[in-house]
């Protein structure tokens, strides 16, 4: 959650001033379309609770990664809210890479490696898995579909949770309150 979500949220929060200052701005999150293996709980973003637990633990560290990954989305949708409200010339766009070949499973378990290489079929290359991020970072077409999903250089509907609109305003306060500084 950390690093996958509350990173890039305060990193966006330092940068804003200079984007709206610029002629056109763009704020691009990588999400996933591992946004769907969630249990968001707003009280346990850190998934704390599952890490205890027998049925969740095989699936702990990927609920984990589903949660962060839905964060970027619901806080892509509600930063485009909040600049909307104030007219600003900045667009905001969530996307998903797709399955890359990288190394990225190199520490990963056995079994998940051997799904990992019998997928690999699927999987793009870098150049491909590239291909939707810059597609958002400079692409003019893209400029109306602000606080939107990319998959393939496509905009899509992610898979949200009930009370979406709620939780993303509630995952921005939460968010707020812990890169506060003292």
């Amino acid at each position: 959650f950390g690093v996958n979500y509350l990173a890039h949220f305060l990193l966006t929060q330092l940068l804003l001033p200079k984007l709206e200052a610029a002629e056109e701005g763009r704020v691009v999150n990588v999400s996933s379309m591992g946004h769907r293996l969630n249990l968001f709980d707003l009280e346990d973003l850190q998934c704390e609770r599952y890490a205890e637990s027998r049925l969740y633990g095989l699936y702990y560290k990927w609920v984990q990664y589903g949660n962060s990954k839905l964060a970027q989305i619901l806080y892509t949708g509600e930063l485009n809210k909040r600049l909307r409200a104030r007219e600003s010339k900045v667009n905001v766009y969530a996307l998903h890479p797709g399955m890359i070949m990288t190394n990225l499973f190199q520490h990963v378990r056995i079994i998940v490696w051997i799904v990992t290489m019998l997928l690999s079929f699927l999987s793009k290359t870098v150049e491909q898995g590239a291909a939707t991020t810059v597609f958002c970072a400079i692409h003019p077409s893209v400029k109306n579909y602000s606080g939107g999903f990319f998959k393939d250089c496509r905009v899509m509907m992610p898979t949200l949770p009930m009370g979406a609109s709620e939780k993303a305003e509630r995952l921005w306060d939460i968010s707020e309150e812990l890169v506060r500084e003292e």
